[in-house]
């Protein structure tokens, strides 16, 4: 329905026109938003008052804090107050931002991989009764890995996450509790102050005529009204003090329980590969990650904060799942133990040995071919080396004055228990808030 500006505001007009509209925007809010109470209708006997006024504002700065209205005069007129109230009706809702939905990551499959790397020192040699055995082996030294250091600092920021996450939250629930009954007094002091300057006036009245009856119960009943503002106010100023004290040891756990987040998280990254080939997920593929919300728990008394899920398959086996958190400032931190957030074994090492071997046969040996492969005396001597013999006689015995046995190469290929991994990430976010 529409207003009638030539004529004094009617009731049914404003619960029609203007509470029924804003009521419709109470239940019908943008996305990213939630509904909001409804305002009460004004009844058949209802003065209406400058009241009904600011509650209508403050119900339209509620839906869209944008919203601007001008101070209430005491007379007014339609274009003084229906006019804005009736703009931010048709302005509706502003500042919802719909929640974003979660971020994917497809990393595919990841398969071994083969690397030249030795399993011991550059070159060895062994005696045997036959000569000796030359050995040198292909591919680089990967020296083993001390990551002890790193995972003290790790298990210690475990520890400080977990206690300062329960300072911060039961400190922060301390706090509404206050702010609770800070709200209770503050409401409670305000109706004081009403009270006491409705009895001032009485007072004055009364006290036209000194000392009398009316002027002496006048007086006494604003006295008792100030004194109970007093205990109401000292009371107050104890809550703020606590308010203040706790408000001081929030911020203090929230800040440990971020900086511990920080440490921890750049510890799993520093944790050392033997390997170059082999994979660091949480270092080499994880994004990086800020989902804040602090702040919005505080003021909201929501907890809606973000999570990152690290998903993996190993060969065709069923799906796992790592789950991590975010510190109130947005930090990563894993709590947990997994070693494939910071570890895939994909090297299949594969090592050449080349073989050479010095063999000496005497005339004591028979024959030549008794050394370097052969089976009647000495069959290990140079087994699987192709010798090369220069023999003559000496003193009249038959005696091989040089040998030579070309090089035999050996394939080594550590590539047992080897599997694929498919990998995916997830991370739901945490709702976008600005104090």
């Amino acid at each position: 329905m529409s207003i009638d500006t030539s004529t004094p505001l009617t009731r049914t007009e404003w619960n029609e026109d203007i509470i029924q509209r804003i009521n419709d925007l109470c239940l019908s809010p943008d996305a990213g938003c939630d509904p909001v109470s409804l305002l009460a209708k004004v009844g058949t006997k209802h003065k209406w008052s400058m009241t009904d006024i600011q509650e209508a504002q403050d119900k339209l700065l509620e839906i869209c804090p944008d919203n601007e209205f001008p101070d209430i005069p005491i007379k007014w007129e339609y274009g003084d107050i229906i006019v804005p109230l009736e703009n931010a009706i048709a302005h509706g809702w502003c500042g919802c931002t719909e929640p974003p939905g979660p971020t994917y990551y497809d990393w595919g499959i990841w398969n071994p991989t083969v690397l030249e790397a030795r399993k011991g020192p550059a070159a060895s040699s062994s005696e045997t009764i036959c000569g000796t055995y030359y050995y040198t082996f292909s591919g680089a030294w990967y020296p083993e890995v001390d990551n002890n250091p790193t995972w003290t600092i790790i298990n210690a920021k475990r520890v400080i996450i977990n206690n300062q996450q329960t300072i911060y939250l039961d400190t922060a629930q301390a706090i509404w509790v206050i702010e609770d009954e800070i709200t209770v007094l503050e409401s409670a002091i305000s109706l004081l102050n009403s009270q006491i300057l409705s009895l001032e006036s009485t007072r004055d009245t009364a006290c036209v005529i000194p000392a009398s009856a009316a002027c002496v119960a006048a007086l006494a009943a604003l006295a008792l009204k100030e004194t109970e503002l007093a205990v109401k106010e000292a009371e107050l100023a104890v809550k703020e003090a606590e308010l203040a004290a706790a408000i001081v040891v929030r911020d203090a756990a929230r800040v440990a329980w971020d900086g511990a987040a920080i440490a921890s998280w750049a510890a799993w990254g520093s944790l050392e590969l033997r390997y170059p080939t082999d994979v660091h997920p949480l270092r080499d593929l994880f994004p990086e990650m800020s989902e804040p919300w602090g702040d919005f728990f505080e003021d909201t008394r929501s907890w809606d904060r973000g999570k990152w899920y690290y998903y993996y398959r190993i060969d065709a086996g069923s799906q796992r799942t790592v789950t991590g958190r975010f510190s109130p400032g947005g930090h990563p931190y894993y709590s947990g133990s997994v070693s494939y957030v910071w570890f895939l074994n994909l090297t299949c090492k594969q090592t050449t040995t080349v073989t050479t071997c010095d063999c000496d046969c005497f005339a004591w040996q028979i024959s030549p071919t008794h050394c370097c492969g052969g089976s009647t005396v000495e069959p290990n001597c140079c087994s699987g080396i192709t010798c090369d013999f220069t023999w003559d006689w000496v003193f009249g015995v038959a005696q091989n004055i040089w040998s030579s046995c070309a090089p035999s190469n050996d394939y080594y290929r550590d590539c047992s228990n080897m599997s694929s991994y498919t990998l995916n990430f997830k991370v739901e976010h945490s709702t976008e808030y600005t104090r």
